[in-house]
């Protein structure tokens, strides 16, 4: 299969059981590909797999043409892999920058002698860290709650952030876990807004897991379906929202 991030029969056992079997997903490079299914169907295991969070028991995983099935995660965010989680992964006791920053400084190049002198090079990768961080509080509309600890914010407003400190990564394909879980329906739409502005206004590839089947259905060119950790479904939304097997596993469950 070809795509900018492509599994082949990925697959993942905790002892006797399947968490993961027999994934083949081919996420091509410009779309929004959403991942859905009713819960414990492999979702999350799946998004730790391509992230590197955990490692396969079978299966292989490519990244624009490159195996990164070996690769750890750290290694995976450098060359483009960027990820927000369904529980946050915040620092709550400090600001929205420093969170921003945090990501920002994952992605320095700047060699650790450097950073201790104070050389040139160090401060230049500082700068740049800063104003892209700034940059992402414009973007993001943060500028009002720019120093305000992260744990004193709205849960929405929270999401936007964790979404901001992945963006501050430059990733090529971003992993979108539950972005509207809790949300309300004026939050749930702002942040459909923002992951197409993302992936049309920025041109990154959006790969997400979403229960919402409102968001899922609106914004997705292509959806694949798990249940029991295996595709049992694949195709545009009009597809996969005809599906027997789909009404079946998930669209008549409750989320």
């Amino acid at each position: 299969m070809n795509g900018l991030l492509t599994t082949h029969g990925l697959g993942k056992s905790y002892g006797g059981v399947q968490a993961v079997r027999g994934v083949d997903l081919s996420v091509a490079a410009g779309s929004i590909h959403s991942v859905i299914g009713p819960n414990g169907a492999g979702k999350t295991s799946l998004f730790n797999l391509i992230s590197g969070a955990i490692r396969p028991t079978t299966g292989r995983i490519a990244f624009a043409g490159q195996d990164i099935t070996g690769l750890p995660a750290h290694r995976r965010a450098a060359i483009g892999l960027g990820r927000t989680f369904q529980n946050l992964a915040l620092f709550r006791g400090e600001t929205v920058l420093e969170n921003l920053l945090a990501g920002c400084h994952a992605g320095m190049r700047s060699d650790p002698l450097s950073a201790l002198f104070a050389l040139p090079r160090a401060r230049r990768a500082e700068a740049k860290a800063r104003a892209g961080a700034e940059a992402l509080i414009a973007w993001l509309d943060l500028a009002r709650v720019r120093d305000v600890p992260v744990g004193s914010l709205a849960y929405g407003i929270q999401k936007r952030v964790e979404l901001g400190r992945a963006l501050a990564m430059r990733p090529r394909l971003l992993l979108l876990d539950e972005m509207v879980s809790g949300m309300n329906t004026e939050e749930t739409a702002a942040i459909a807004r923002l992951v197409l502005r993302i992936n049309q206004g920025l041109g990154i590839t959006v790969l997400m897991i979403e229960h919402d089947m409102g968001i899922v259905m609106d914004i997705s060119d292509r959806i694949t379906v798990l249940n029991f950790g295996e595709p049992i479904a694949e195709g545009v939304p009009a597809e996969v929202g005809a599906d027997p097997r789909v009404i079946a596993a998930y669209l008549g469950a409750a989320a």
